[in-house]
């Protein structure tokens, strides 16, 4: 089942995806987090993480979601080998399980890039968000599983 998340992943684990229940997803860019711990992050930086985590957990109140969907909290390839269609085969998938246990597909992120890759799967902008004093994006992205089969 999906209950309590899956990994997806290649043979060489040059891409990943982590998904759990939406209930107990942390909707933390690990990514940025790592970035900034890695670069001995200043007072502000730590202060502008903590605004955009606070703006996001916000915003994610407002997403009034029925039957609980999966949540993609981690979607990884590394530069290398972006762009030989590895993210779709595991975003692939995911549609597959999802399709197979009635489950929908949320996550968010925050450039216009990512946004219109995730609009060429099937994802719909259901919240987007900008805040201007810490420019800072966030798109929430909700992959409706019944009506994209």
């Amino acid at each position: 089942g999906m209950e309590n998340g899956v990994v997806f992943t290649n043979d060489d684990f040059t891409a990943v995806m982590v998904t759990v229940p939406y209930s107990k997803a942390c909707p933390v860019p690990v990514e940025k987090i790592s970035n900034i711990l890695a670069e001995a992050a200043t007072k502000e930086d730590a202060d502008n993480l903590y605004k955009e985590f606070t703006r996001v957990f916000e915003l994610e109140k407002k997403l009034s979601l029925d039957n609980e969907p999966v949540y993609i909290e981690c979607f990884a390839v590394q530069t290398p080998r972006q762009g030989q269609k590895l993210g779709s085969k595991l975003m692939r998938q995911l549609f597959e399980q999802c399709k197979k246990h009635n489950k929908d597909i949320l996550l968010y992120t925050n450039t216009d890039r990512n946004r219109s890759i995730y609009e060429h799967f099937g994802y719909k902008c259901i919240l987007e968000d900008y805040a201007k004093d810490i420019d800072f994006k966030t798109f929430f992205m909700f992959y409706n599983t019944e009506k994209n089969n």
